[in-house]
């Protein structure tokens, strides 16, 4: 459709027909107004749609900063958590490591002492076998004096020689 033209009406006269050019004139003008009302209503509605797009644009705009601002936080705390995470690792390795030290020394001491409480215990064996030996030499040498102080005393160095190698024997 031509803006000037109006399909109800014909532009040019018809057969048999005289239109006044005032008429014409008239018509389009009227046409006119018409198209420019309609041309008025496409611009508002136009001017309305850009309105809520420019709102749209705005809105997509500050949710994008906003979004912008939750990613930067979001990042600052994986970030952290990591740090967090490294440190407790490497605090965690530290541990482990002044753990298997003192594991390492604890057991170094326990064979020591169990060194040291063998060779105590061996000690105390062979100063259980000496005591029972001088026991044993003790009473025989009791023994022996009790039996040289009820018998008759010999006379003589030949007696003497005789006790002291009975007393000297016992002792071993």
């Amino acid at each position: 459709m031509q803006p000037d033209s109006d399909p109800r009406e014909p532009d040019g006269p018809s057969e048999g027909q005289v239109v006044d050019p005032k008429i014409i004139a008239e018509r389009r003008a009227r046409r006119a107004e018409l198209n420019e009302g309609t041309l008025r209503e496409r611009a508002l509605r136009a001017e309305a749609q850009l309105a809520r797009a420019r709102a749209q644009l705005s809105a997509a705009h500050d949710q994008r900063t906003d979004l912008a601002a939750q990613l930067k936080q979001a990042e600052r705390e994986l970030r952290a958590a990591r740090q967090g995470e490294h440190a407790e690792a490497a605090r965690r390795a530290e541990l482990e490591e002044d753990q298997a030290l003192l594991r390492h020394e604890a057991e170094q001491e326990l064979a020591r002492l169990r060194a040291a409480l063998a060779s105590e215990e061996q000690r105390v064996d062979e100063l259980e076998d000496e005591l029972r030996h001088v026991l044993r030499v003790t009473t025989e040498a009791q023994a022996a004096n009790r039996d040289a102080l009820a018998a008759p005393a010999p006379s003589g160095p030949a007696a003497f020689d005789l006790r002291r190698a009975d007393a000297q024997r016992r002792a071993l």
